[in-house]
């Protein structure tokens, strides 16, 4: 795998090459799923730490019915949105490593 940071340090000289080399990729692409995956990346683990903050949260602050079934409620949409992260980031993930291999 390529090291991105140092691409792009040297993205100029790395575009002259593949053109040199008549090799035709996008490097802005590359670039911008990069950022893509470390932002989602952070985002899934900024989700999963508030999961886990309300999965060891003390039981017995929570005094009603009411309340309970709300942060269970909470804790299920949660879980939604950190599967449908997961999803998007191994995505992004899959296509950044396609245009990364080429390069």
């Amino acid at each position: 795998m390529i090291d991105v940071k140092k691409l792009q340090e040297n993205h100029q000289s790395m575009r002259s090459n593949l053109l040199a080399r008549n090799i035709k990729i996008d490097l802005d692409r590359i670039f911008s799923l990069y950022e893509d995956v470390k932002s989602q990346k952070q985002e899934l683990e900024d989700m999963q730490s508030k999961l886990n903050a309300i999965s060891k949260g003390p039981r017995d602050s929570v005094s009603t019915m009411e309340d309970r079934q709300s942060v269970t409620m909470n804790a299920t949409a949660l879980k939604g949105a950190i599967i449908k992260a997961k999803e998007r980031y191994n995505s992004l993930e899959e296509e950044f490593s396609f245009y990364a291999r080429q390069v």
